[in-house]
């Protein structure tokens, strides 16, 4: 059977969502630096090596939350940048009244980015609540076992010492 490569737009194409640069890292078959791209659904590519999204519960929140974050930080980048742009165009027009002030649908661009902004920010709050719980329910599980088996060992320990007469 052939070995099947399958590039990137067929693998973006088959996640069905969409995806973010989340940052750079190194790559594991070159060693050259790539961008690390994370998928809405937890997928991961760095352009050429593509994974699947894991069924691990949390992992698959650890890649939503880092798709998340990745995210909200392009949104909010994006929002000061043009936010910034229009102050500057603003300031220009006034000086120089020959010269266009910002775009009139600067404000409302700005109000739809902002929400886009505030429901980014609560869903990465539900992703760290959701992350929080699961390891205080981990924890809790882990100490409840271990308190457990030192309650068996002290128990046997004492029977052990019951058994042993002279």
């Amino acid at each position: 059977m052939p070995t099947i490569i399958e590039t990137f737009p067929e693998f973006a194409s088959r996640q069905g969502c969409e995806y973010i640069i989340a940052g750079r890292e190194t790559s594991f078959r070159t060693g050259d630096e790539v961008h690390r791209l994370v998928f809405a659904n937890g997928a991961v590519s760095d352009g050429v090596n593509h994974f699947n999204p894991p069924t691990d519960s949390r992992t698959l929140l650890l890649l939503r939350k880092e798709f998340v974050e990745a995210k909200l930080q392009k949104e909010e980048n994006d929002f000061t940048e043009y936010r910034n742009a229009c102050l500057e165009q603003a300031a220009i027009s006034s000086r120089f009244p020959n010269l266009p002030g910002p775009p009139t649908e600067a404000p409302q661009l700005l109000q739809a980015g902002a929400e886009r902004i505030a429901k980014l920010r609560e869903e990465l709050a539900r992703l760290n609540e959701q992350l929080v719980d699961r390891q205080a329910i981990e924890r809790e599980r882990y100490r409840s076992q271990v308190t457990e088996d030192e309650r068996f060992r002290r128990l046997s320990v004492a029977a052990a010492i019951r058994g042993i007469t002279i």
